[in-house]
């Protein structure tokens, strides 16, 4: 019996996006649909890392913003817990 490799991948696709795959191989523009799968995971990868960095950018800044304003207070897991149990009463 033969083993899959385990660094390959079946996928199936729409007919109109299998179309621009082939187009895209057919114009010379990628030697192999291979090439174009690869490109587009580059190009996907690009963008979650992009978005990991503006997350932690705005992080950052809403974290110095909070120390800036000077109303921070270090509280204790139970003392968060009570504020918020207090402000949700508040609300009900």
């Amino acid at each position: 019996m033969k083993h899959a490799d385990p660094n390959s991948l079946t996928i199936i696709l729409p007919a109109d996006q299998m179309e621009r795959l082939d187009e895209a191989v057919q114009s010379g523009e990628y030697a192999s649909k291979h090439e174009v799968v690869l490109e587009a995971l580059r190009l996907w990868e690009e963008q979650q890392i992009g978005h990991a960095e503006r997350m932690a950018a705005w992080h950052r800044h809403e974290h110095e913003e909070g120390l800036a304003s000077g109303l921070a207070e270090d509280l204790s897991p139970e003392e968060r817990l009570a504020r918020f149990k207090a402000d949700f009463a508040v609300h009900e």
